[in-house]
């Protein structure tokens, strides 16, 4: 494979943690709150995997999408935990993912105590 191989540039933003998360606001609008933020995943600015339609198309195509989902779990908890918003934080995740172990509620749970966001 080449390392312009769709695949290798993956793999490389995946071992690099080079995605950001980009935080949306979720509104209550019957209390006219924010409620809590959807996290919204991202390649690189500067990677032909930026947009989320690129990154999650590759992903899917060569098996990382469970992968891809976790490391976005993981980046979006870091994100809200360091910006200390209010409110809940909003996943997406494909269905696949929410099968696999590695989505398991005590793995979860402990990917949250590590980021001090259990409550």
């Amino acid at each position: 494979m080449s390392p312009d191989d769709p695949r290798t540039h993956l793999e490389r933003i995946l071992a690099g943690n080079r995605l950001m998360t980009l935080l949306q606001p979720v509104l209550d609008l019957l209390e006219g709150r924010v409620m809590g933020y959807e996290a919204l995943s991202r390649g690189p600015s500067n990677s032909p995997l930026h947009a989320p339609q690129a990154l999650f198309h590759v992903a899917g195509q060569h098996g990382l999408m469970t992968a891809l989902d976790w490391a976005c779990t993981r980046t979006a908890m870091q994100t809200f935990a360091r910006l200390k918003l209010p409110g809940q934080l909003f996943l997406n995740l494909t269905p696949g993912s929410l099968l696999d172990p590695a989505f398991a509620p005590d793995a979860l749970l402990a990917a949250l105590a590590v980021e001090d966001l259990e409550h």
